[in-house]
């Protein structure tokens, strides 16, 4: 964390079998807590380009599909209030 009241901000699929992946549980392992969750929308983020990580289509976009953007704060100033 750069700043104590910084934010982390992860964009995680939330279909099935993603949402298993648990992102907040894992977050609270870290020291984190969920701010704040708001529906991905592509538009608010200029320049962005999905990309497959691995394999030989690597370099190659695909269907986003249902996402949401997931923002933390560190667990002890959320509980703080600030």
């Amino acid at each position: 964390m750069l700043i104590e009241n910084g934010e982390v901000h992860i964009t995680h699929k939330t279909g099935h079998p993603f949402i298993e992946w648990k992102i907040e549980d894992l977050a609270i392992k870290v020291g984190l807590r969920l701010v704040d969750e708001a529906l991905f929308c592509k538009a608010d983020y200029p320049g962005y380009h999905n990309k497959k990580g691995d394999r030989r289509r690597c370099n190659r976009t695909f269907h986003v599909g249902k996402c949401s953007t997931y923002k933390f704060g560190l667990l002890r100033t959320v509980r703080n209030g600030n």
